[in-house]
C-alpha cells in the first residue's frame, strides 16, 4: 500500500516534473500515489467500482478518473466546489441530489466529489448514476 523507495528513486532519477501514477485499485495504486505526494489517475476498467470510488476515504481518492488508460492523454477539468454544490459541465451535486446531462464520466466525478464534500450521500449518488445507466457496482 506504500510506494516503494525504488519507485520514488525512479521518479527522482528521471527528473519527473509531474509524475502520474495510473492504476485501477484504490487501496494500492491510488494510496501509493497519495503517500508519495504525486497525482494519480484511477481507471475504471479494472478492479475498482464506481461505488467504491464514491465511498473512498480521503487517503484513497484519486486526482483524476477515466474509463481506461487512454485518460492519460485527456484533459481533465476539475469539479468546481462551493459550500453548497459541486459542478462540472452540466452536472451538479446539491441539496442531496445529482442532476444534469452530458458526459457520464463527468457525472461520476461530480457524484464522487459531492459525496466527499457531504453534499449528497453515497446511496443518493449511486441511485442517481444507476438511473442514468451507469454500472455502479
Amino acid at each position: 500500500s506504500d510506494v516503494c523507495s525504488s519507485d520514488l528513486y525512479s521518479i527522482e532519477r528521471a527528473m519527473s516534473q509531474r509524475p502520474l501514477a495510473v492504476g485501477d485499485r484504490l487501496d494500492t495504486d491510488i494510496l501509493g500515489a497519495n503517500n508519495a505526494g504525486i497525482d494519480s489517475l484511477l481507471v475504471l476498467s479494472g478492479v475498482t467500482s464506481v461505488a467504491e470510488l464514491i465511498s473512498a476515504p480521503h487517503d484513497l481518492r484519486p486526482t483524476y478518473v477515466s474509463w481506461d488508460a487512454s485518460g492519460i492523454a485527456s484533459r481533465h477539468r476539475a469539479v468546481s466546489v462551493t459550500s453548497d454544490q459541486a459542478r462540472l459541465g452540466e452536472w451538479v451535486a446539491a441539496d442531496g441530489r445529482l442532476s444534469g446531462t452530458g458526459d457520464v464520466l463527468d457525472a461520476i466525478r461530480v457524484a464522487a466529489v459531492g459525496v466527499w464534500q457531504g453534499l449528497l450521500d453515497a446511496d443518493q449518488a449511486g441511485a442517481a448514476l444507476r438511473a442514468r445507466g451507469v454500472a455502479v457496482g
